[in-house]
């Protein structure tokens, strides 16, 4: 497994990709590079952001603690870009995006229940909560649910207008609109 040293903590990198993966090995060999060049590259600005958040400069060395939450958010990193490498990172946002947009949904409801609002709250508390909610198994289950809707409509829409308008693609539509 390779190895990335990154402002002097060293860090593995995944290689997913193995002959059989519905891939050479050559092509497996060039998706893996792929993967670990652009997570070595991230994870470069995901731990400067961190030192710096802790408060500390790049030439300053971590204590364990400060180490333990870096390592933990350079992982964290690894671990949501890997998947987002694999899956396709436009899918992994828009089940994010629509997952908070669920979980505000949810919070604003509980809210209004108690006689509340989301203005009531401050930002911050507002935000842990949203965050929170965001990550649970039921939330991201319908959030990646939705998403896989709204693509597969999009999908299916789209090869409707391509085999509608014989292959001439969207300009077609809009000239005909137009007359």
């Amino acid at each position: 497994m390779p190895r990335s040293i990154i402002q002097g903590i060293s860090f593995a990198l995944p290689t997913p990709y193995v002959e059989g993966h519905r891939c050479t090995l050559a092509e497996a060999d060039i998706l893996n590079k792929a993967l670990t060049h652009a997570l070595a590259r991230g994870l470069y600005r995901t731990v400067r952001e961190a030192r710096e958040s802790l408060h500390v400069r790049g030439d300053e060395g971590l204590s364990q603690e400060q180490e333990r939450v870096v390592r933990r958010r350079a992982e964290e990193y690894i671990a949501a870009y890997t998947v987002g490498f694999a899956q396709g990172h436009e899918y992994i946002r828009a089940v994010e995006i629509e997952a908070k947009r669920i979980a505000e949904r949810i919070v604003e409801s509980r809210l209004y229940a108690k006689g509340s609002s989301l203005r009531d709250i401050a930002r911050v508390e507002l935000e842990a909560m949203i965050n929170d909610l965001a990550q649970s198994g039921a939330v991201r289950e319908e959030a990646e649910k939705r998403v896989s809707d709204i693509q597969r409509v999009a999908r299916a829409t789209h090869g409707a207008l391509s085999t509608t308008h014989e292959g001439a693609g969207m300009g077609a539509l809009f000239e005909e609109e137009s007359e």
